[in-house]
Protein backbone atom coordinates (compact mmCIF):
# COMPACT_ATOMS: atom_id res chain seq x y z
CA UNK A 1 0.00 0.00 0.00
CA UNK A 2 2.80 2.47 -0.20
CA UNK A 3 3.22 2.75 -3.64
CA UNK A 4 0.47 2.56 -6.94
CA UNK A 5 0.67 2.47 -10.75
CA UNK A 6 -0.96 5.35 -12.97
CA UNK A 7 -1.79 3.66 -16.44
CA UNK A 8 -1.15 5.31 -19.26
CA UNK A 9 -3.80 6.19 -22.32
CA UNK A 10 -2.79 7.76 -25.83
CA UNK A 11 -3.94 11.39 -26.88
CA UNK A 12 -7.34 9.92 -28.13
CA UNK A 13 -7.92 8.33 -24.42
CA UNK A 14 -7.34 5.10 -25.33
CA UNK A 15 -5.83 2.54 -23.30
CA UNK A 16 -2.97 0.33 -24.87
CA UNK A 17 -3.43 -3.20 -25.70
CA UNK A 18 -0.25 -3.91 -24.09
CA UNK A 19 0.39 -2.00 -20.95
CA UNK A 20 4.33 -1.83 -21.02
CA UNK A 21 4.60 1.77 -19.55
CA UNK A 22 3.14 3.09 -16.79
CA UNK A 23 4.39 5.69 -13.62
CA UNK A 24 4.49 4.78 -10.41
CA UNK A 25 3.19 7.22 -7.47
CA UNK A 26 4.41 6.86 -3.49
CA UNK A 27 1.16 6.97 -2.04
CA UNK A 28 2.24 9.48 0.49
CA UNK A 29 4.41 12.43 -0.70
CA UNK A 30 6.45 12.41 3.04
CA UNK A 31 7.61 9.09 2.47
CA UNK A 32 10.55 10.17 -0.04
CA UNK A 33 11.99 12.95 2.37
CA UNK A 34 11.88 10.18 5.48
CA UNK A 35 13.58 7.43 3.02
CA UNK A 36 15.90 9.83 1.45
CA UNK A 37 16.18 13.60 2.71
CA UNK A 38 14.03 16.83 2.94
CA UNK A 39 13.51 18.77 0.22
CA UNK A 40 13.24 22.53 0.10
CA UNK A 41 10.79 24.90 -1.65
CA UNK A 42 13.93 25.85 -4.45
CA UNK A 43 15.01 22.17 -4.58
CA UNK A 44 15.03 20.29 -8.39
CA UNK A 45 12.88 17.13 -6.78
CA UNK A 46 10.41 19.43 -5.57
CA UNK A 47 8.00 19.47 -9.11
CA UNK A 48 8.28 15.42 -8.86
CA UNK A 49 6.90 15.68 -5.40
CA UNK A 50 4.15 18.65 -5.99
CA UNK A 51 2.94 15.70 -8.65
CA UNK A 52 2.92 13.52 -6.11
CA UNK A 53 1.28 15.10 -3.32
CA UNK A 54 -2.00 15.96 -6.36
CA UNK A 55 -1.87 11.96 -7.69
CA UNK A 56 -2.01 11.06 -4.03
CA UNK A 57 -5.27 12.47 -2.99
CA UNK A 58 -6.42 11.62 -6.20
CA UNK A 59 -6.08 8.22 -4.44
CA UNK A 60 -8.64 8.24 -2.24
CA UNK A 61 -10.81 8.86 -5.17
CA UNK A 62 -12.79 5.31 -6.70
CA UNK A 63 -12.10 6.19 -10.11
CA UNK A 64 -9.38 5.47 -11.82
CA UNK A 65 -6.47 8.00 -12.79
CA UNK A 66 -4.43 8.08 -16.07
CA UNK A 67 -1.82 10.38 -17.34
CA UNK A 68 -1.66 10.64 -21.20
CA UNK A 69 2.02 10.39 -23.81
CA UNK A 70 2.61 10.49 -26.67
CA UNK A 71 4.70 11.57 -29.52
CA UNK A 72 3.31 14.34 -31.65
CA UNK A 73 6.10 14.17 -34.75
CA UNK A 74 9.69 12.47 -35.52
CA UNK A 75 10.73 16.39 -34.16
CA UNK A 76 9.49 17.03 -31.39
CA UNK A 77 9.91 15.15 -28.48
CA UNK A 78 7.34 13.05 -26.47
CA UNK A 79 3.80 15.44 -25.04
CA UNK A 80 2.44 14.21 -21.84
CA UNK A 81 -0.37 15.22 -19.60
CA UNK A 82 0.11 14.63 -16.06
CA UNK A 83 -3.57 13.94 -14.75
CA UNK A 84 -6.31 12.33 -16.58
CA UNK A 85 -9.66 11.23 -15.74
CA UNK A 86 -12.42 9.40 -17.76
CA UNK A 87 -15.84 8.81 -17.26
CA UNK A 88 -17.19 5.51 -16.94
CA UNK A 89 -17.22 5.30 -21.07
CA UNK A 90 -14.03 5.91 -21.27
CA UNK A 91 -14.33 9.24 -22.35
CA UNK A 92 -11.97 12.94 -20.91
CA UNK A 93 -13.71 14.54 -18.34
CA UNK A 94 -11.13 16.35 -16.43
CA UNK A 95 -6.93 16.86 -17.17
CA UNK A 96 -4.37 18.48 -15.50
CA UNK A 97 -0.77 19.33 -15.72
CA UNK A 98 0.78 19.69 -12.31
CA UNK A 99 3.28 22.09 -11.92
CA UNK A 100 5.50 23.64 -9.59
CA UNK A 101 6.33 27.12 -11.33
CA UNK A 102 4.75 30.15 -11.99
CA UNK A 103 6.36 30.61 -15.42
CA UNK A 104 3.44 29.28 -17.44
CA UNK A 105 0.62 31.92 -16.16
CA UNK A 106 2.75 34.36 -18.40
CA UNK A 107 3.34 31.87 -21.02
CA UNK A 108 0.00 29.70 -21.17
CA UNK A 109 0.51 28.76 -24.76
CA UNK A 110 3.77 26.63 -23.81
CA UNK A 111 1.47 23.98 -21.64
CA UNK A 112 1.40 22.21 -25.71
CA UNK A 113 0.69 19.00 -23.98
CA UNK A 114 -2.39 19.60 -22.32
CA UNK A 115 -3.93 22.34 -24.82
CA UNK A 116 -3.80 19.39 -27.47
CA UNK A 117 -5.40 16.67 -25.50
CA UNK A 118 -8.05 19.32 -24.30
CA UNK A 119 -8.57 20.07 -27.53
CA UNK A 120 -8.20 16.23 -28.81
CA UNK A 121 -10.80 15.62 -26.50
CA UNK A 122 -13.21 18.19 -26.23
CA UNK A 123 -12.71 19.63 -23.09
CA UNK A 124 -13.27 23.10 -23.03
CA UNK A 125 -11.38 23.88 -19.78
CA UNK A 126 -8.68 22.05 -17.88
CA UNK A 127 -6.24 22.67 -15.01
CA UNK A 128 -2.12 23.44 -14.37
CA UNK A 129 -1.17 24.37 -11.07
CA UNK A 130 1.46 27.06 -10.49
CA UNK A 131 3.68 27.66 -7.26
CA UNK A 132 1.86 30.37 -5.79
CA UNK A 133 0.07 32.04 -8.44
CA UNK A 134 -3.88 32.23 -9.20
CA UNK A 135 -5.23 33.18 -12.93
CA UNK A 136 -7.31 32.24 -16.18
CA UNK A 137 -5.98 31.79 -19.03
CA UNK A 138 -6.90 30.65 -22.83
CA UNK A 139 -4.53 29.44 -24.87
CA UNK A 140 -5.21 27.49 -28.38
CA UNK A 141 -8.77 27.85 -28.00
CA UNK A 142 -8.33 26.18 -24.18
CA UNK A 143 -9.48 27.78 -20.90
CA UNK A 144 -7.00 26.96 -18.06
CA UNK A 145 -7.73 27.18 -14.39
CA UNK A 146 -4.26 27.92 -12.90
CA UNK A 147 -4.17 27.50 -9.17
CA UNK A 148 -1.33 26.89 -6.84
CA UNK A 149 -0.51 23.37 -6.24
CA UNK A 150 -1.13 22.91 -2.50
CA UNK A 151 -4.58 25.00 -2.89
CA UNK A 152 -5.37 22.51 -5.65
CA UNK A 153 -4.06 19.40 -3.67
CA UNK A 154 -6.62 20.36 -0.85
CA UNK A 155 -9.72 21.01 -3.29
CA UNK A 156 -9.42 17.94 -4.51
CA UNK A 157 -9.26 16.50 -1.12
CA UNK A 158 -12.28 18.29 -0.20
CA UNK A 159 -14.14 17.21 -2.64
CA UNK A 160 -13.88 13.66 -2.33
CA UNK A 161 -14.41 13.95 1.28
CA UNK A 162 -17.67 15.89 0.48
CA UNK A 163 -18.89 13.49 -2.35
CA UNK A 164 -18.43 15.74 -5.10
CA UNK A 165 -16.42 16.10 -8.06
CA UNK A 166 -12.63 16.64 -7.39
Amino acid sequence: FLIRVVHRIDRSARHFQRATTFKVYLTNPSLRSALLAPVGQDDEAMGALAETAVVAQWFHDPGPIHYARWDEDEDEAEVEVDLVRLDSDGRPTGAAEIKWSDRYVAAPDQLKGLIRFAKGNGLAGVTATTRSQIAERAAGGVNIRMIPTSVYAWSVGEAILSGGPG
